[in-house]
């Protein structure tokens, strides 16, 4: 995380803040599937509630690794749940 906040991201670890982020930025949820070892949460849902869009981690080290912010659509969090089943 804290990479990300020195790429200029506004990191935070709860879905409160971002319920109540009323800037136009973009928000992104990560997930990271080495968090999980019982069921997945539905990001996808997640993500539409808070006006977000889930990815996975991978497309957070992707941003870092070369300093630009990456199309989202080739990390989706779809990829990961035959993984943890």
């Amino acid at each position: 995380m804290e990479l990300l906040k020195l790429c200029g991201a506004h990191v935070t670890s709860s879905l409160k803040d971002l319920a109540s982020d009323r800037s136009n930025q973009k928000k992104m949820i990560v997930f990271d599937p080495d968090a999980y070892t019982d069921s997945l949460p539905n990001y996808n849902e997640i993500a539409a509630r808070y006006n977000s869009e889930a990815v996975s981690s991978n497309w957070a080290l992707e941003c870092i690794a070369s300093f630009t912010v990456q199309p989202t659509a080739v990390y989706p969090v779809e990829e990961f749940e035959s993984q943890l089943s």
